[in-house]
């Protein structure tokens, strides 16, 4: 299961990383709870080195059977 994880920057700066730590806590409890490992994708990881942004955050998006927006 894919899960695309939204998200500002400016919310995961160091040294808390809280957004980071929240999404890991997530990750681990999502797949514990459907019994099978889920994936949340977000920016920094699932993007590859010179794939243009937005097309690279709309095929993520694509590719993913749920969507969590992070708002402060």
């Amino acid at each position: 299961m894919k899960i695309f994880w939204s998200y500002a920057r400016l919310d995961d700066q160091e040294p808390a990383r809280k957004v980071s730590k929240l999404r890991k806590a997530f990750e681990t409890s999502l797949s514990q709870t459907v019994g099978r490992k889920c994936d949340v994708y977000y920016d920094k990881l699932a993007l590859k080195w010179g794939v243009k942004w937005r097309d690279g955050i709309e095929e993520l998006v694509k590719k993913s059977v749920g969507f969590v927006a992070i708002v402060r």
